[in-house]
């Protein structure tokens, strides 16, 4: 149960979506898209997507403990967002 809510609330906040993730409207909407996708393709596409975002990550979080060791804890947030080379952060 959670998990269909959890689903159906992806939908809803549509800026909040993930490549590969596929939504449903209905019981019968989720039937019909499980028996005419091709799963393996979708799992297959979100490992190599994960395997990019914790490439990524990791090149971030590495660079910021690069930056914080030659530098002082940040004192207000806007500051601390420029270990991440950006100004805001998209959700």
């Amino acid at each position: 149960m959670f998990i269909i809510f959890f689903i159906n609330y992806l939908h809803i906040k549509k800026d909040y979506q993930w490549p590969y993730v596929t939504v449903f409207d209905s019981d019968e909407d989720l039937i019909d898209k499980l028996n005419t996708m091709d799963l393996r393709k979708i799992s297959d596409n979100m490992k190599e997507f994960n395997k990019i975002r914790e490439a990524d990550l990791l090149s971030n979080w590495c660079s910021i403990i690069k930056k914080k060791e030659n530098s002082k804890i940040p004192s207000t947030y806007q500051e601390s967002l420029s270990y991440f080379n950006t100004n805001e952060f998209q959700v």
